[in-house]
């Protein structure tokens, strides 16, 4: 009996204070995901660094089952987790999901004028992904922790396709500590960027843990030295506010806004995601602000799916619903094409589809408002070359 006893010690103690190392370090597991304990899925997490756990944490619960999936499709195939620190130099192209291409295709060139990287994207696979959905541009940013050198690495290497962008998404910035004033003017007279990456003014707290409710008002002095900056280098500044979020604080805030675009009428100003907004708002601010515009990544299903934001739709099956195509055709010169890739299953799982569903809903409008929304006024607004057709889709797009 003594011999039994000391063998279950012998074999559950060890387990137990690994265990309460484990549970000490790492970021809470959201109880529907770990899907009443499995072990396979915990031990995936615990085998993710700390600063990975804390990007899985910041994702809403769809999001984290999308990334598991993944993970583990990764992990049978023998894989690893990517990691754009060690994405390889090689010329050679890596293997990428395709996109259908078909007559109902808009043909035409698309700029991405706002996306993302964290530190698990392959690097080397961007490009290739851009030529299969016929994207000319990018302009991406690094995801706090993730240096910015990768990006501006990739830049140099394909100076024709991505552009840089600044980001603001530090811990400095975002907790308003005295050092973040350093960290960006560094940033901006150091690096050759050609653009400012999204500026989080108001984003709501996503469920799990790590990615909590983040408030800077308009009139913030982070917001106008930001605004001072992109009046510097002649670049729209990219407004992140997400009012379908807000509740009772919209009407206030909305007010606060406008006031900053009324005081700093040189300065293009470009609200992502739409802002969480529907047509009847959009329809009163685009008269009211001449110097504001609308970029439309995220409002579509495909992106939907994979959050559980309260996003904007501009779709109804495969083109536009009414409202949003009618407010497309009175405005043209100021709504822009965006996908806002953040995580790597985004760049993986989402971006193909979603540009894919946009060229045919492209297709059914004129062809001078497809080809403004999807490339010309991004070129206009930040002072880019003509867009020129790549892969697929260089022998048969028109300009």
């Amino acid at each position: 009996m003594l011999t039994r006893v000391l063998k279950f010690c012998i074999a559950v103690v060890p387990v137990l204070a690994i265990a309460l190392v484990v549970s000490h370090f790492a970021a809470p597991i959201d109880p529907a995901l770990a899907q009443g304990g499995n072990p396979k899925v915990k031990a995936l997490i615990q085998s993710l660094s700390r600063s990975e756990r804390q990007d899985f944490m910041s994702l809403s619960g769809p999001e984290r089952r999308e990334f598991i999936q993944k993970l583990m499709q990764k992990r049978r195939g023998g894989g690893s987790t990517p990691s754009a620190k060690s994405a390889p130099t090689s010329t050679a192209t890596p293997q990428v999901p395709t996109a259908n291409i078909d007559t109902s295709l808009w043909r035409g060139p698309i700029i991405d004028v706002h996306s993302q990287v964290d530190q698990r994207t392959d690097l080397s696979s961007i490009v290739p992904m851009l030529d299969q959905a016929g994207v000319s541009v990018s302009l991406i940013s690094t995801r706090f922790k993730q240096p910015s050198s990768d990006i501006l690495n990739l830049a140099k290497q394909h100076p024709d396709r991505i552009i840089p962008t600044a980001k603001s998404k530090t811990k400095p910035f975002m907790k308003g500590f005295p050092t973040w004033r350093k960290y960006l003017n560094t940033e901006l007279q150091r690096h050759p960027y050609r653009a400012m990456a999204e500026i989080i003014m108001w984003h709501a707290a996503k469920r799990g843990v790590g990615a909590g409710k983040a408030v800077i008002e308009p009139d913030d002095e982070r917001v106008a030295a930001m605004v001072e900056a992109a009046r510097k280098f002649k670049w729209p500044y990219i407004v992140h506010i997400e009012f379908a979020a807000m509740g009772w604080d919209k009407r206030d805030y909305m007010a606060k806004l406008e006031t900053l675009f009324e005081k700093n009428r040189d300065v293009q100003f470009g609200m992502i995601h739409l802002g969480q907004l529907e047509v009847p708002d959009v329809a009163l601010l685009l008269p009211k602000h001449p110097n504001l515009f609308f970029i439309t990544s995220h409002a579509n299903p495909i992106s939907k799916r994979h959050s559980g934001s309260p996003w904007s739709e501009m779709f109804s099956g495969d083109e536009f619903t009414s409202k949003w195509g009618k407010l497309l055709l009175q405005y043209p010169d100021r709504f822009v094409l965006a996908f806002d890739n953040v995580f790597a299953f985004h760049w993986e799982d989402a971006f193909l589809p979603q540009v894919e569903l946009w060229r045919k809903a492209l297709a059914k409008i004129p062809d001078g408002v497809a080809h403004a929304i999807a490339h010309k006024n991004a070129e206009r607004l930040w002072r880019l070359e003509p867009a020129k057709p790549v892969g697929a889709y260089a022998s048969t797009s028109g300009q």
